[in-house]
This record gives structure tokens, sequence and C-alpha cells, in this order.
């Protein structure tokens, strides 16, 4: 989920609390292994239920041309490392 869409999930299924009690509360009510939060230019958090761990990664500072496919690229790298055991922080 981005950063924008956390906090109405929080509402929707009442979590409370900061971006990391929400992703733990989404993990636990609905059995998931990961909640990653993204943060647009400001980088990304991962909640791992595997050992509860929360990491947080700056943005990289880059110059847009368009950002049409950046989510799904990321994702898709992030899964290859998990997918390949890599640990949360190291993916």
């Amino acid at each position: 989920v981005n950063d924008d869409e956390l906090p109405q999930l929080a509402q929707w299924f009442d979590a409370t609390g900061d971006e990391q009690a929400v992703a733990r509360a989404l993990s636990e009510r609905f059995g998931i292994d990961y909640v990653v939060v993204t943060r647009g230019g400001n980088g990304a958090a991962l909640f791992s239920s595997n050992d509860s761990t929360w990491v947080e990664t700056p943005g990289v500072q880059v110059t847009v041309a368009d950002t049409v496919g950046s989510g799904d690229a990321f994702l898709a790298c992030l899964l290859s490392k998990l997918l390949t055991g890599a640990s949360a922080a190291d993916a």
C-alpha cells in the first residue's frame, strides 16, 4: 500500500498507531507475511511477520522521466529478493 492508502485502511479496520503499528495490525488481521508501505520519493518500509522486522529505506533521488510502472517495478524487485530467500532487511 502507499502512504496515502494506509490511513484509510487503518480507519476501515480499526488499526491505530504509526505506520509500523498499522502494518503489523493488517498483517495479523489478514495473515499477511509482508506489508509494504511505499512513500514515493521518500522511500518505503516493510513489515515482516516472520520475525516482526520493520525495515525503512530512504528514497533515492533520480531524474524522473515517467512514473508509470515504477511501483510495479519496485514490487517485482522486492518480491524477487524475498522469494529467493533474502531477509526483509536485505530485500
